[in-house]
């Protein structure tokens, strides 16, 4: 080889290796997986010279408050490159402001944005909001309500903003209220004027917002149009006339305590629901007949028809997966089964046990998953779970004080939320393989418990899992573990943790706050 090219040879042999260290050094700080968040999770808290502000998951921006000087301001579009789609609750509330322009960036405007602003006169929402918060622009004062100014000088009987958002009605009402068909959503509105006996809804109207028509008392019958696919919190709250409810098709979410407190129903038909919400028809005293769909419904919430002493015909259909605590307590369905030692739904859920104390063996190959039976029973000890229970549901055992050991087979994959929270007697917990998921605070306050073997498939232990088992010292993890969420341990004096995956495996495996004891004995 001639001398000339051994220098420039060595020179790229160096450059090589270099590259290579490198490459080395990149990888390595790739296989540190940086936290991933979700669009609607806030990521951090910022503060400019004017405002508070949250950073979501998905880069946008949503406006906590105001801590300028001004009186009049224009909310900017961007703030340090990032869109500002939020107001916040109760971002702009009791402030002295008078004027202000929101960006055409803006899709939601939070509960409470504006409330109690006795100043503010001028308001621009841009055409592309999407959504507006309960009582955003409402003054109480001496136990009267109002609106703020702006309001006011519309100078139109209904206040639409938005895309289509009907805010507030200002007008003396008629007993026969017709809303204007331009009106895509209704958010909560008060009115002056005698009680209102009959609402026409526009043809084209989406959602119904909430406490929307709370406590619209005279009112016998609503019919909703076929474009609606939402109805919110209180939305119909103690309508103390209203006789049946019949859903269209496009509806699919109903919200918590949508119906309750309407002591007329008679006859509720769901069409083709997917979710229906805490309290949705509870203390709906004369609700004799339920109509729900036999696909697409997914979830039944917690005390969806508690308290209605008239309901029998109601059937659970199979494509419900989740059914909380109480949804059919007091109900004339429930109380027809009373004789039966287990009360289960058509589906297969164990909503009711009318047995004895002490150890319960639950076999009964009809039954699946384990609702709300067990729930605060002080004089259970033991359960053992046959073959064919899935699923724990939230709140199952919940507050079983005496309760001293849990026996499960390797078919049960689910352990819902607070699932044994309270059960301060719990030594033993025999959780096998096929579970693979463990809700938030499912073992909080067992005080008895002193050591747990966690399932070999779980990945995750859930915020604040075993906050307060304030005896537990000792804890198997699994080796397919990647999260200890927040407050997963706190409070729990560990002593020993066994861990038999690799020192790869461990590295990957993400810590969250509030885990101090936990990670001073795993990474000491």
């Amino acid at each position: 080889m001639p001398k000339k090219w051994i220098k420039p040879l060595m020179i790229a042999v160096v450059i090589l290796l270099i590259i290579g260290i490198i490459w080395i050094a990149v990888k390595a700080g790739n296989d540190e997986e940086a936290p991933v968040y979700s669009e609607d999770e806030v990521v951090s808290i910022k503060e400019n010279s004017d405002y508070r502000y949250n950073i979501y998951g998905d880069g946008t921006v949503g406006i906590l408050n105001y801590i300028g000087t001004n009186s009049i301001i224009t909310v900017p579009e961007k703030i340090n490159g990032s869109p500002v789609t939020r107001i916040e609750d109760s971002a702009f509330e009791a402030t002295g402001l008078t004027g202000i322009v929101l960006p055409e960036t803006l899709l939601t405007v939070g509960n409470r944005a504006f409330y109690g602003c006795e100043k503010l006169t001028s308001l621009t929402i841009p055409n592309n909001v999407k959504t507006i918060g309960k009582d955003a622009f409402l003054i109480e004062k001496n136990n009267a309500s109002s609106f703020v100014p702006w309001v006011y000088s519309r100078n139109t009987d209904f206040v639409i903003v938005g895309d289509g958002i009907l805010i507030a009605y200002i007008g003396n009402a008629p007993k026969d209220l017709v809303i204007p068909n331009n009106v895509k959503h209704i958010s909560r509105f008060y009115f002056n004027g005698p009680a209102i006996e009959s609402v026409t809804l526009p043809e084209k109207l989406r959602s119904i917002g909430d406490s929307a028509f709370e406590d619209f008392t005279h009112i016998e019958s609503i019919s909703l149009p076929e474009s609606v696919t939402s109805i919110s919190h209180r939305a119909f709250y103690n309508c103390k006339s209203l006789t049946e409810i019949s859903l269209p098709a496009s509806c699919k979410t109903l919200g918590n305590e949508a119906f309750a407190c309407c002591p007329k129903i008679k006859k509720a038909n769901l069409g083709k629901v997917e979710s229906i919400g805490d309290k949705a028809f509870a203390y709906c005293l004369r609700l004799s007949s339920v109509t729900l769909p036999d696909k697409g419904l997914t979830t039944i919430g917690n005390e969806a028809f508690t308290d209605c002493s008239q309901l029998k015909n109601i059937s659970i259909p199979d494509c419900v997966t989740t059914l909380g605590f109480r949804a059919l307590y007091a109900t004339a369905w429930m109380n027809d089964q009373k004789n039966k030692t287990f009360i289960v739904t058509d589906n297969g859920m164990l909503v009711g046990y009318n047995g004895a104390g002490g150890q319960v063996t639950v076999e009964d190959s009809s039954i699946g998953v384990i609702v709300d039976a067990f729930r605060e029973r002080e004089d259970i000890t033991g359960v053992i779970l046959g073959n064919s229970i899935t699923k724990i549901s939230n709140d199952a055992f919940q507050n079983c004080t005496s309760l001293q050991a849990v026996v499960a087979s390797k078919y049960l994959k689910y352990v819902g939320e607070r699932a044994f929270s309270g059960c301060t007697a719990l030594k033993q917990v025999d959780l096998l393989d096929g579970v693979t998921e463990i809700g938030k605070n499912a073992f909080e306050g067992c005080t008895s418990l002193t050591k747990i073997t966690l399932p070999g498939k779980l990945k995750t232990i859930s915020e604040e899992c075993f906050v307060g088992c304030d005896a537990l010292i000792e804890i198997t993890l699994p080796t397919a573990l990647q999260t200890v969420e927040t407050n997963a341990f706190h409070q729990c004096p560990l002593e020993k943790i066994n861990y038999s995956g690799t020192a790869k495996q461990k590295k990957k495996i993400v810590i969250e706050e509030g885990n101090a004891v936990f990670v001073s004995i795993f990474n000491p």
